[in-house]
């Protein structure tokens, strides 16, 4: 399912390549037709192919489904949204425990699913996690952490060398 709609997308998103289709596919089969609520963290901002992969996908696969993003660049998303886009979005820093507060007032939480493709540094996994995990998420809802290694690496070293926010403790 995830797999086939998120192929023709595969030249503009990772989801594909780094096997989160196989795991979309066993909690999402079960959901797909009936009315549901998924929020996932980073539009895709700051990837080279560009944003908005994620944004082609879920609807299709949620034609039921209400989808949320939530950016770190305002202008970003708001150059990419407009009135045919099928999500809603907020937006602020995901390491910020009040702009998450902000989040979960404006979406109304409930998520069955929250998808966190964000910042990938520990701290914005930590606090995203704890808070919206804690306040966001349906009690059977699913929390999915992408790409989760890479919060060990400073991004801007082509040598990936460790830094010092390795810990996901606060």
């Amino acid at each position: 399912m995830f797999a086939v709609r998120g192929n023709r997308q595969a030249a503009v998103t990772d989801k594909i390549a780094h096997g989160y289709g196989l795991i979309y596919d066993h909690y999402f089969l079960e959901t797909k037709d009936r009315p549901m609520k998924l929020l996932e963290i980073g539009l895709g901002c700051g990837m080279s192919y560009g944003p908005g992969a994620s944004s082609l996908v879920w609807p299709e696969l949620f034609p039921n489904g209400k989808i949320w993003f939530a950016e770190y660049e305002e202008s970003c998303i708001k150059n990419y949204w407009n009135e045919t886009s099928r999500f809603n979005y907020v937006v602020g820093d995901q390491s910020d425990r009040g702009v998450l507060e902000e989040w979960v007032a404006k979406t109304g939480g409930n998520f069955d699913y929250i998808i966190d493709d964000g910042g990938h540094t520990n701290p914005q996994i930590w606090n995203s996690f704890d808070v919206l995990f804690n306040t966001a998420l349906k009690p059977e809802g699913v929390y999915f952490i992408e790409d989760l290694n890479v919060g060990r690496f400073d991004p801007w070293y082509a040598d990936g060398l460790p830094t010092n926010n390795g810990s996901v403790l606060p």
